[in-house]
């Protein structure tokens, strides 16, 4: 899946087209694909297939940094400074439940 979602990304053998690329990294980041989750965050933080989002943009690498990725723990604690304790909050509940539900 997530080779499907770089090459969608990236245009390889095809037009880019970053609204598919997104669909195949969020499914591969669903079933726990730790590179997909890091660069799901990367979209929903910086853009590209879907609309920013800072608060999923944290939940996706406090998920990478459950499966131990240093880079995805360090952009996550860069993140959190530039965040209010409302979102912080808010992702960390959210994470929370993704947890308790098993995704």
């Amino acid at each position: 899946m997530v080779a499907l979602a770089d090459l969608y990304r990236r245009g390889t053998g095809r037009r880019s087209d970053a609204a598919r690329a997104f669909e195949w990294y969020q499914r591969a980041a669903k079933a726990g694909n730790v590179i997909a989750q890091m660069n799901l965050s990367e979209i929903y933080l910086n853009g590209g297939g879907t609309k920013l989002d800072r608060i999923l943009a944290w939940v996706w690498f406090d998920s990478a940094t459950k499966q131990g990725e240093d880079w995805a723990r360090d952009q996550r604690i860069a993140l959190e400074k530039s965040i209010s304790a409302a979102q912080l909050a808010k992702a960390r509940k959210i994470s929370k439940m993704a947890l308790l539900s098993g995704k």
